[in-house]
């Protein structure tokens, strides 16, 4: 089969840089994100973490291989249209991304941050919402009251 070209372009680099790894984006993205938490828990010289951390980033990286991996043969199987096997190719990359994401909300990374930012409002949506909400409220108070003072004339 062959190494893909992906991945000699990343060998050839450096092995601590994931520019050219073989992984999908997101994991890019976290795994750039522990590694300034690495560098700055190597500053403070904090032994436990850094133990920690390199196996977790080994295990990141290995999902995000497989992440990537799956995603290449999501697209072939698709175009063969097996769907079957595409079925079961998205629900294995649906748990490899979960288990990813997991990591993401321990180490608080980027992505996590973003991810919570789309689910919450920030305090300026919310008081908005509410404003929006009172306003609808309000007038459907109003309409009924009106219905009700039409509904006495008669």
């Amino acid at each position: 089969m062959g190494i893909p070209v992906d991945m000699l372009n990343w060998f050839e680099e450096d092995d601590r840089n994931y520019e050219y790894a073989p992984i999908d984006p997101d994991t890019r993205d976290t795994l750039n994100d522990l590694k300034r938490i690495r560098d700055y828990a190597l500053k403070l010289e904090d032994y436990e973490a850094l133990k920690q951390l390199k196996k977790d980033m080994r295990e990141i990286f290995e999902i995000g291989k497989e992440i990537w991996r799956l995603r290449r043969e999501l697209g072939y199987t698709v175009a063969k249209e097996d769907f079957t096997r595409a079925m079961e190719l998205k629900r294995r990359l649906k748990d490899l991304e979960g288990r990813r994401d997991r990591f993401d909300a321990l180490y608080e990374t980027s992505r996590y941050e973003s991810m919570v930012s789309l689910h919450r409002p920030s305090t300026a949506e919310y008081l908005r919402l509410n404003t929006i909400y009172l306003v609808r409220h309000l007038e459907l108070l109003d309409a009924q009251e009106r219905m009700n003072s039409e509904a006495l004339r008669r």
